[in-house]
């Protein structure tokens, strides 16, 4: 809820108290507890089918989609999403956007419900920052390495996810490296 949404929610309510609510301002008082109950549930079920990036960050995250908790709590797609579009939540991890919860999947071998896709950037960006910048590991070595883990991903995704999150290509920081060391003498 927005502020001007929770002053307007608090004025409705004291007219309510003072007996002087409207029909239309009643109909309205209404459909903002009932936002507001939708967006605690949301949250709730949101953070309860991933409490376990709680434990372990990025990489306990679960995929998850919109529709399902849509569909869980009987309301519609649209309502999940405004309902969490400017939410943060503040965890002992830090704070993050109700948003972040939300992700696509990768099967895995182990785990048949599979694994969020942002658990998956994180690690290749993991892989990535471990490497040797004189040799460093290509999308394909990167792909077989999280196949050793248990996780199907296909190099080209590998790639894609690389670019998502702002990380050239093997050659690119080979060549960025070899340049910042010619910089450095």
């Amino acid at each position: 809820m927005e502020d001007k949404e929770i002053e307007k929610l608090y004025v409705l309510i004291e007219k309510q108290i003072d007996d002087t609510l409207t029909d239309e301002e009643a109909a309205e008082l209404e459909d903002l507890i009932l936002t507001s109950e939708e967006a605690r549930k949301i949250y709730i079920d949101t953070t309860s089918f991933n409490s376990m990036i709680f434990e372990k960050g990025i990489e306990g995250l679960r995929p998850l989609q919109l529709r399902i908790v849509a569909e869980a709590l009987g309301i519609h797609e649209s309502t999940v999403s405004r309902s969490t579009a400017s939410v943060l939540i503040q965890t002992p991890r830090g704070t993050f956007p109700l948003k972040m919860f939300f992700s696509s999947g990768l099967q895995a071998k182990e785990n048949e419900e599979g694994i969020s896709a942002r658990a998956i950037r994180t690690k290749i960006k993991d892989i990535i920052d471990r490497e040797n910048p004189l040799k460093p590991t290509s999308d394909a070595k990167i792909s077989d390495l999280l196949s050793k883990e248990g996780y199907r991903v296909a190099r080209r995704t590998v790639a894609k996810y690389r670019e998502l999150e702002n990380i050239k290509s093997t050659s690119q920081r080979k060549r960025a490296h070899k340049l910042n060391e010619l910089m450095d003498h």
